[in-house]
């Protein structure tokens, strides 16, 4: 559960600590040894896991609370900024899973989207300025979307996500800074740091589908596999791609590597 499942669900964490507590229990009256200490390890390890996890919890708790009781938008900002801190202090510490992480992520961008566009469109100002910004923030939405979603080992995915980006960012160009518009170029930057893996690993299944389609040498082949062995395990270890790109290419990993026994 602490490795794999999505922690941002009450059940799955309450199971998790549920475990986690009858093991510690079991062994409290036990002396120790080498398997005795190995179950306090990993409920040493399991509790640090899950500081990590309540805090998201709560964060999210207190997120959907703000957009429910229709809360000022200062508020809602506050909450957005919590869990943004949550997810980035997890992500960059690497303490907890992919599931947890994407979960959390698609929550508060989901969030952070009704926000801003909410925001943008209630202005009384309807001029060109106003609606170029309202579209680039949709077309942001979009990428948003896909990099949180979609299999971005598929092309097609790929190629939408960065035309979506790419439009969003030239309609902002010549405007000035502020909130929205800085917004804009934030959920840039990060659709440009996914697509990076994810072009990795576009161009890394691209060079194994043809070493294989071409008969090249075992020893070419094994090169290839590795290659996109280091991307995925890059993606999982960064946390920087979505569950679907990475099952995706794992999937077709074991299957070029079942191929080479």
């Amino acid at each position: 559960l602490l490795d794999n499942a999505d922690l941002t669900d009450v059940n799955n964490y309450d199971r998790m600590m549920a475990f986690t507590n009858a093991a510690q229990q079991r062994v409290e009256a036990m002396e120790s040894n080498e398997y005795v200490d190995d179950v306090y390890r990993l409920v040493k390890e399991v509790h640090q896991g899950s500081e990590v996890a309540l805090r998201m919890i709560y964060d999210i708790d207190s997120l959907k609370t703000t957009f429910d009781n229709k809360a000022a938008d200062k508020e809602k900002d506050a909450r957005i900024d919590a869990l943004n801190e949550a997810v980035i202090y997890a992500r960059e510490n690497n303490v907890t899973n992919n599931a947890t992480i994407n979960s959390a992520t698609k929550l508060l961008h989901n969030y952070s989207k009704q926000l801003k566009v909410a925001d943008v469109t209630s202005k009384e100002n309807k001029q060109e300025y106003n609606q170029e910004l309202v579209y680039a923030i949709e077309e942001m939405r979009i990428a948003i979307d896909l990099l949180d979603n979609a299999d971005l080992t598929d092309v097609n995915n790929y190629d939408r996500m960065m035309a979506f980006t790419n439009a969003a960012q030239q309609r902002v160009e010549a405007m000035e800074s502020n909130e929205y518009v800085d917004d804009v170029y934030r959920l840039v930057k990060e659709v440009h740091q996914g697509s990076e893996v994810a072009l990795r690993m576009i161009y890394d299944i691209d060079s194994l589908k043809t070493t294989f389609d071409n008969k090249a040498a075992d020893k070419e082949k094994d090169a290839r596999i590795d290659a996109l062995n280091e991307a995925v395990i890059y993606a999982r270890e960064n946390n920087v791609t979505n569950n679907a790109t990475m099952n995706s290419a794992t999937k077709l990993l074991h299957q070029y590597a079942n191929l080479m026994k």
